[in-house]
């Protein structure tokens, strides 16, 4: 937000709006596309499969995922749909709703990237109990 005018307005509306958003990307991006096998680590039939996790392979695929998140075919892509039903489509948007995730978005998916890589150590802790 720093980058954008009016800072302020900007925190406030990530602040209101940030659940529906991640839930948006996190559906698009990680449900409803087998990042599993997108970055071959696992067979699709295996998907859900309970299997163990070393630190490294946790690490490395925070990693990748970070690398996609900061693709510019990959925030446009998030631009697109969150403009579309899935948020701006969504009761209590406003019609200025498409410009406020073209002007936040792709500031946001590369910090949160970021984020992922400097975490990764406690995300793999927190989330798998490896590192």
């Amino acid at each position: 937000c720093p980058q954008l005018e009016d800072a302020d307005a900007c925190t406030a509306t990530i602040d209101m709006w940030f659940k529906d958003i991640a839930t948006c990307i996190y559906n698009h991006f990680i449900v409803e596309t087998d990042v599993c096998t997108e970055f071959g680590i696992c067979k699709k039939a295996s998907i859900f499969t309970p299997r163990d996790w070393t630190c490294e392979e946790c690490t490395n695929l925070l990693t990748m995922a970070s690398a996609v998140m900061e693709d510019e075919a990959t925030v446009a892509e998030g631009v697109e749909y969150l403009q579309g039903e899935c948020f701006c489509g969504a009761d209590g948007h406003s019609a200025d709703c498409a410009d406020m995730v073209a002007g936040i978005v792709p500031l946001a998916m590369p910090v949160l990237a970021g984020v992922l890589v400097d975490q990764e150590v406690e995300l793999c802790q927190e989330i798998l109990g490896v590192c």
